[in-house]
């Protein structure tokens, strides 16, 4: 499979994804908007076929775009970078790749370690209720 996202052409993005900041993650919080963050880095091999796998499939997106889920790539690339230090600090994670679901009708977040994971994702994001 690894070999299959490297060798594969890049897709374009169908999903509009944020920057990481916590300010605009808190502030979407705040306003009971669902957030979706995706913790990747450049050289992660197991981020690059979850892309593909999940995050490239049109269903999925569009899931994204309908139910107004604030996607936040969440670049850990460098240890300098604000996601890294969050993805121990504030997270709780040991490395990537992860992807987490914050729902406003949920005390707990929804997470998925991994590469295969698209059908569970859609689940949850198909019991978000649109206001």
């Amino acid at each position: 499979i690894g070999g299959w996202a490297l060798l594969a052409p890049p897709q374009p993005d169908l999903i509009d994804w944020q920057p990481y900041d916590r300010a605009v993650i808190d502030q979407a919080i705040e306003e009971d908007r669902p957030v979706l963050i995706k913790f990747t880095a450049d050289w992660c091999v197991s981020c690059q076929v979850a892309e593909r796998i999940v995050y490239s499939r049109s269903d999925v997106a569009d899931l994204i775009e309908q139910k107004n889920v604030l996607p936040i790539k969440a670049d850990t690339t460098t240890r300098e970078m604000p996601a890294t230090q969050a993805l121990s600090d504030i997270y709780n994670e040991p490395g990537i790749p992860v992807s987490i679901l914050i729902l406003p009708d949920r005390d707990d977040d929804i997470r998925w370690r991994g590469v295969s994971f698209a059908q569970e994702l859609k689940d949850s994001l198909e019991t978000i209720r649109n206001e």
